[in-house]
């Protein structure tokens, strides 16, 4: 829907193996595709590959595409076994 608007969108994924990569990578083709559709020749669809805890990142990102109005967090990792098994690591990604 924010593509269809000609929104500018900033996606991070650190893609992750919890689900298909090779998934992951087709959907990010979709958006790029559709970007492209939507908008030729203009850059409103950017995507990182990095982890939204590190912060070096998420500062560049936030600097290089000021200003950012809106920010829709759905980074959260899944996966109920392995959080058992690395519990940190859902924290930081889930709750910090």
């Amino acid at each position: 829907a924010l593509l269809d608007r000609g929104d500018e969108v900033i996606i991070v994924d650190e893609m992750n193996d919890y689900y298909d990569v090779r998934v992951k990578e087709n959907n990010l083709k979709l958006l790029r595709d559709k970007a492209a559709e939507i908008a030729p020749g203009k850059d409103i669809l950017t995507i990182y590959k990095g982890d939204i805890n590190n912060q070096t990142l998420m500062h560049t990102i936030f600097e290089h595409h000021h200003p950012i109005p809106w920010v829709c967090h759905l980074a959260a990792r899944a996966g109920v076994r392995p959080s058992i098994q690395d519990p940190l690591l859902y924290v930081q990604a889930n709750v910090r």
